[in-house]
C-alpha cells in the first residue's frame, strides 16, 4: 500500500515491437555474406535497409543476409580502402506500431599490417581521446 492508505497505480503493460539486430561479422570484406538478425518480437513484420541503395521488402524475416558491393562502391567520401554504410530496421506489428533501429557497418577492401616500432619502446600505452560519434575508420 502507498502511503495514505491508496493502492499503488497499476500500469497495463504496452507491448510494441523493439527494433534491435546484431551483424556478424561486424567488420568485412567487400561481397562478403554478412548476417543481421534482429530481436525477437512475436507477430512482427521486419523491413531491412542496406544502405547501399538495396532493401530486403521479400524477406522480412528476423535473419537476413546481405553482400555489401566494393568498397568503391559504397563509399561516398572517394576512399578505397575501407566504407562505411548505415544499415536500418524497421520492425512493425499488425497493429501499426513500429520501431526503428540503426546499426553502421563498414567493408574493409584491404587490411594493412602495424607499423613496426622505429626505435626502442617502453612498457605502458599511449593514448588519446577522440570523442564524438566516428562513422569511418581511417590510418
Amino acid at each position: 500500500m502507498a502511503s495514505g492508505g491508496a493502492e499503488p497505480a497499476h500500469f497495463a503493460a504496452i507491448h510494441h515491437p523493439v527494433a534491435a539486430f546484431t551483424v556478424d561479422p561486424p567488420v568485412f570484406a567487400p561481397r562478403q555474406s554478412v548476417t543481421f538478425t534482429a530481436q525477437p518480437s512475436p507477430g512482427a513484420r521486419y523491413n531491412w535497409f542496406f544502405g547501399d541503395g538495396t532493401t530486403s521488402i521479400w524477406d522480412r524475416g528476423r535473419r537476413v543476409h546481405h553482400r555489401f558491393p566494393d568498397a568503391e562502391a559504397l563509399n561516398l567520401m572517394g576512399e578505397t580502402a575501407q566504407a562505411a554504410s548505415r544499415v536500418l530496421l524497421r520492425v512493425e506489428d499488425k497493429q501499426g506500431h513500429q520501431d526503428w533501429a540503426a546499426q553502421g557497418v563498414v567493408a574493409v577492401a584491404h587490411w594493412h599490417d602495424a607499423t613496426p616500432a622505429a626505435g626502442p619502446t617502453l612498457a605502458g600505452l599511449a593514448w588519446r581521446i577522440f570523442p564524438g560519434e566516428w562513422t569511418q575508420l581511417r590510418s
